[in-house]
């Protein structure tokens, strides 16, 4: 990384949610079960049918490269037209479905206790600032948050809480965090 002007004091400290606070990788495990479940009953296929739509996952990386890294664009793409070449009707409105559960399945996650002492230790020193990259329900995580933080004994100071959505400049304490 190359700075351009020398650091100033520690004003907050950010976490990526996913692989960060939690171990990631079970939970995603388990979605994407229950996803291959729910795809198998209700698409018929004579092989596997999460095979077959990681199948199209891989077409679509390669027909579109940037997808590689929105993986919700990309599964939804990949269930869309998997279901198109299957000649199912209303191909668009089940990957909606399917991603609609997908998308809840993945935010089933839950802190370990000696997180919430950390973040609980951390707070009393420096803003907190948690960025997710779309994947997960920003809306239950929030209202995961808020019970956290009033069982801690803090109050969340709603003029300094923003959701910052993709595709807009995105600033913490006078630092700009995306591109």
């Amino acid at each position: 990384m190359i700075h351009y002007r020398p650091l100033g004091p520690i004003a907050a400290i950010s976490f990526d949610l996913d692989d960060t606070l939690y171990d990631n990788g079970p939970i995603i495990q388990r979605a994407e079960q229950r996803l291959s479940d729910w795809l198998a009953e209700r698409v018929k296929l004579r092989d596997d049918s999460y095979q077959y739509f990681q199948g199209w996952r891989q077409r679509v990386i390669q027909e579109e490269p940037a997808l590689a890294h929105d993986t919700t664009a990309c599964r939804h793409r990949a269930l869309a037209r998997g279901r198109t070449a299957l000649g199912v009707s209303q191909a668009e409105v089940l990957a909606d479905a399917a991603m609609g559960h997908f998308l809840e399945w993945r935010s089933e996650c839950a802190l370990a206790p000696e997180v919430h002492q950390l973040l609980a230790q951390l707070a009393t020193r420096r803003p907190l600032v948690a960025i997710s990259n779309g994947n997960a329900d920003i809306g239950r995580l929030i209202g995961a948050v808020r019970r956290i933080v009033t069982a801690e004994g803090f109050v969340i100071h709603p003029e300094k809480t923003r959701i910052m959505r993709r595709g807009r400049r995105m600033e913490v304490t006078g630092l700009v965090v995306n591109d």
